[in-house]
């Protein structure tokens, strides 16, 4: 148990490195990082662009010999840039066969009620558990709603079920894809939103991108510079 460092956006491997390096130069206390988008060649293809990360491998090693453990930013989507990733997933019917809503700007998410589909998204998480990945900060994923303004939003999954009782499974459902491909010596989950029977999956809930000034909705806040939010 510990306090968890991160970027909203890491510029580099060298700068990862640096700021591990200086958190033990400074003796303080943290006992994990993770690293935010982007990091990938795309959302989600569970790699590290070349040019921002040469030596993965070696920067992990590095993390994890200063007593760090690593995550990473992760959803459950392909956006078009992932190519044959996304051509895959669409051939082998791993989308829901029915779409709400689309509350995110990447695409539609996996359908982890459809084994195949589930065991799919998992060998691919073996890539980063085989680097040494101890965790994840698992985001958005929140499209599943059953309705807006009065409108059923109607979702069809794999296994029958639909957004009525799949806006509160899909969460758990994830969240479990993720738990099962963390080190067995522990890892960890920092999920956006859980529902009731997701505490064994979700150990850690972040509630989203909230400014730190305990301003009320929709109230204007102005900074010490004058400038209006």
């Amino acid at each position: 148990i510990g306090p968890l460092l991160w970027r909203d956006e890491n510029k580099d491997q060298a700068q990862v490195e640096n700021d591990i390096q200086q958190m033990r130069l400074l003796d303080l206390a943290h006992t994990a990082i993770w690293i935010d988008r982007p990091y990938a060649t795309a959302v989600n293809t569970f790699d590290f662009k070349k040019e921002q990360f040469p030596e993965p491998e070696k920067m992990i090693q590095k993390i994890h010999s200063l007593g760090f453990k690593l995550g990473l930013w992760h959803t459950p989507y392909l956006e078009e840039a992932t190519g044959d990733l996304l051509i895959e997933a669409e051939s082998k019917g791993y989308f829901p066969p029915q779409t709400g809503l689309i509350l995110n700007k990447w695409g539609k998410p996996i359908d982890f009620t459809n084994p195949a589909a589930y065991k799919w998204w998992q060998d691919h998480l073996k890539n980063y558990k085989d680097m040494g990945i101890a965790g994840y900060k698992l985001d958005y994923a929140e499209d599943i709603v059953p309705g807006i303004s009065g409108v059923r939003n109607k979702w069809r999954f794999f296994d029958g079920s639909d957004e009525r009782t799949m806006h509160r499974g899909y969460t758990i459902l994830y969240h479990k894809v993720y738990s099962e491909m963390l080190p067995e010596d522990g890892g960890y989950l920092l999920c956006r939103s859980g529902k009731y029977g997701d505490q064994k999956y979700a150990y850690i809930i972040w509630p989203g991108d909230l400014d730190a000034n305990f301003a009320l909705h929709k109230e204007e806040v102005v900074d010490r510079n004058g400038k209006k939010f």
